[in-house]
């Protein structure tokens, strides 16, 4: 979430005209994010989330989104609803720019999770995973490996010395993953941006989840990793092994992962650090022309990506997947 193009009161109040609300009382650019504009409404005694979509998402994504969060809701997830307007249409432009309106779910970003937090969060992601398992809906990972290939100019471009030092390393990890990336893993749709700003936490035992714009079909344990990289990491870059125990054990209270599954996702925690770099590197860039933004660094994920290459995980995976 974040504000990128600044938008007024009279402007969403005539967009969302066909909608059944109640008159704006106020509006709220949030700062948080680096992908898309997100603005809180307050309308009568409701509240809900405008979001449009700077990037990445197309009109055609809108109808997948809004039915997975239906799927992942009558699962048992606490997850928005894309509202529809009087005609039926769950998407609306302002200026050209793709937006949609959602309900406001309740809850509170945790900044520092404990590793009680990460429990938590394992079993909503084991839980939306095993949804996940039964879906009949598909939809292409626009940040697929294939496609960092597209990423990787745009993101070592007009960074520091540093940065182009290091950009040997960043393409020769990135081909050997390629390379080796597994077929025929259980996949299905997934959150792909499972980190702790996009989970919201209700009291002592309540999660909700949200931002589900870079959701796609794609392989579960990798969806595991890219959480995991977010959740049981420092920042610098080192391992966590009570967060990582403590998410693991909770995801494997809701999804049984397959031995294969289990191999593989030491490669998937590599792969999921250099997606993950390679995004913010781009946003990096993007968001230097944002009204109201947080900006995310890359450095940190660099730093998980030593702590992988150097260490390969093999051991410590060994001990983390234990019993699973």
């Amino acid at each position: 979430m974040a504000v990128f193009t600044e938008l007024t009161k009279h402007q969403i109040s005539n967009a969302i005209r066909s909608y059944k609300l109640d008159s704006i009382q106020s509006i709220k650019g949030f700062a948080s994010g680096v992908e898309n504009t997100t603005y809180g409404l307050i309308c009568g005694d409701e509240r809900h989330v405008l979001t449009l979509f700077e990037r990445r998402v197309s009109a055609k994504d809108i109808p997948f989104f809004a039915d997975l969060l239906e799927e992942l809701r009558n699962g048992g997830i606490n997850c928005p609803k894309i509202l529809a307007n009087d005609s039926g249409k769950n998407h609306f432009f302002i200026n050209g720019k793709l937006c949609i309106l959602q309900t406001f779910i309740k809850g509170m970003v945790v900044d520092l999770p404990t590793p009680y937090h990460c429990k938590l969060a394992g079993q909503q992601l084991g839980q939306m995973h095993c949804i996940g398992s039964e879906s009949k809906l598909r939809k292409q990972n626009p940040l697929s490996i294939k496609n960092w290939a597209d990423l990787l100019p745009t993101a070592l471009a007009h960074q520091s010395s540093q940065w182009q030092s290091r950009a040997v390393q960043i393409n020769e990890l990135y081909n050997t993953l390629r390379r080796e990336w597994p077929e025929g893993l259980p996949t299905g749709p997934v959150h792909a941006d499972y980190f702790p700003d996009n989970v919201f936490f209700i009291g002592e035992t309540s999660i909700a989840v949200f931002d589900f714009f870079l959701a796609c079909s794609e392989t579960f344990a990798y969806d595991l990793a890219l959480a995991l990289i977010s959740w049981a990491f420092d920042d610098d870059g080192d391992i966590s092994p009570d967060h990582m125990i403590a998410f693991l054990f909770g995801y494997k209270q809701t999804y049984s992962m397959s031995k294969n599954e289990q191999k593989w996702l030491p490669f998937f925690c590599k792969a999921a650090a250099l997606r993950i770099l390679l995004t913010r590197m781009v946003d990096d860039q993007v968001s230097r022309n944002s009204v109201q933004v947080s900006n995310k660094p890359p450095e940190p994920f660099w730093r998980r990506l030593v702590t992988l290459r150097e260490a390969e995980l093999g051991g410590h995976f060994k001990q983390f997947l234990k019993g699973m």
